[in-house]
């Protein structure tokens, strides 16, 4: 088992147990992704985003898992699964937030994605390359450490929300399913027909975005769900759940490719 497994398991596993000694707040999960909203998540866009655009050219071979947002180190964490994450993940929470069951606003939808701090970062980020300030130093390795945070705390607080009791299974099962059914196994099949069947395409990218996108959801789309007032039970059983039936739906994936 290597160290990134075990990160993630010691942190859901931290958030379950913190959750039931009852010592922290019942809504310490909020004050953990606000956290990763306002400070992890930008200082990870504005120290990488640059380092992207200095370093990377975006090359035939990188549009496969481009295409599906393949975090092939930072190339396409950031500017793949990120940018529409920041963007259109946005756009689409803020309208089909529960929190905003007044009629559809163009406008107020615009200014939720425009006031999203890691797309502030984005946009910051991007002015600080072309303006050719960007340098490695001290800012960076400060922003280095703050992001470095991001994984732990949002897993965390994805424990501290989860709830695996039966009763909270039978209730929440049909959405659950399907989440987990669309993310682990026609996500997958999508790339897969696209790439292997109809393109004929066999190289190590296209494995590797079959690979990646039956993995369980971004830990970030958790947080944002969180943020926007979705159902934090469901996107907190979509990680707890989806994390480790993921090695299960990989493995299955990685035998038939």
């Amino acid at each position: 088992m290597n160290s990134q497994l075990l990160l993630v398991l010691f942190c859901l596993l931290a958030g379950l147990i913190l959750r039931w000694t009852e010592r922290l707040p019942k809504n310490t999960h909020q004050s953990l992704n606000a956290y990763v909203i306002w400070v992890s998540l930008p200082a990870l866009v504005l120290v990488q985003i640059p380092k992207l655009l200095q370093s990377t050219a975006i090359t035939k071979e990188l549009l496969i898992p481009l295409s599906m947002a393949l975090p092939i180190g930072i190339l396409v964490d950031q500017p793949g699964s990120f940018l529409v994450l920041s963007t259109l993940g946005i756009f689409v929470a803020s309208v089909m937030s529960p929190q905003n069951q007044r009629k559809f606003q163009l406008s107020r939808t615009l200014k939720n994605v425009f006031q999203f701090p890691p797309f502030i970062a984005l946009l910051a980020s991007s002015i600080w390359w072309v303006s050719g300030t960007y340098r490695e130093g001290v800012a960076t390795q400060l922003l280095d450490r703050l992001a470095s945070t991001l994984v732990p705390l949002a897993l965390v607080a994805v424990g501290f929300q989860l709830r695996l009791s039966i009763p909270t299974l039978k209730a929440k099962w049909v959405p659950l399913a399907l989440g987990l059914g669309f993310k682990l196994f026609l996500a997958p099949l999508f790339f897969y027909t696209l790439y292997v069947v109809v393109l004929g395409s066999t190289s190590f990218s296209t494995k590797v975005t079959i690979l990646e996108s039956a993995m369980a959801s971004m830990i970030t789309a958790s947080v944002v769900a969180e943020e926007f007032g979705f159902d934090s039970e469901i996107t907190s059983l979509m990680l707890g759940i989806g994390i480790p039936l993921s090695l299960l739906t990989v493995s299955f994936w990685n035998s038939w490719l």
